[in-house]
C-alpha cells in the first residue's frame, strides 16, 4: 500500500530539497564577496558626501524633478539631497497650505531607481 502526501509541509527536509531547482551558475567565491563589500563600502562613503548641484538637474516642474545620478552614488542619497538643493535655489523646502500655514518639508519619492554602478537619468 502506497501513501501519497498531499501537503508539502509533510515532506521531510531532504525530500523538499530534492525538488528545489539547481542554480545555473556556481556560487560566488569568497574573493567576489570581499570585492563587492569593498565596492559597497566605497559607494556608501562617497554617497554620504554627495550633494546635488544645479548642473545635476535635467528637468524640474511643480511635481517632478529629474536629476543626473552619478556612478557609485546610491539613489537614496540623491533623494536626501533634494531639500538642500531647493533651499540653495531660494525655493521653499517646506510645504505651505492654502491658508499660508507651514506644513513641513515636501514628501519626496523616487519614481525610478538606478543601480549604484549606473549613472544617468531614466
Amino acid at each position: 500500500m502506497s501513501t501519497s502526501i498531499n501537503n508539502p509541509s509533510e515532506l521531510s527536509p531532504s525530500a523538499s530539497l530534492q525538488n528545489y531547482p539547481k542554480p545555473l551558475s556556481p556560487p560566488l567565491s569568497a574573493i567576489s564577496k570581499d570585492i563587492e563589500l569593498a565596492r559597497a563600502m566605497s559607494a556608501s562613503s562617497r554617497s554620504s558626501l554627495f550633494s546635488l548641484s544645479t548642473t545635476d538637474v535635467l528637468f524640474e516642474d511643480q511635481w517632478l524633478m529629474a536629476v543626473n545620478k552619478r556612478q557609485g552614488i546610491y539613489c537614496e542619497f540623491v533623494l536626501e539631497s533634494v531639500p538642500a538643493l531647493l533651499l540653495s535655489l531660494s525655493k521653499t523646502a517646506l510645504v505651505i497650505d492654502a491658508i499660508g500655514n507651514t506644513i513641513g518639508p515636501p514628501e519626496l519619492h523616487l519614481v525610478n531607481r538606478l543601480d549604484r554602478d549606473t549613472s544617468g537619468c531614466r
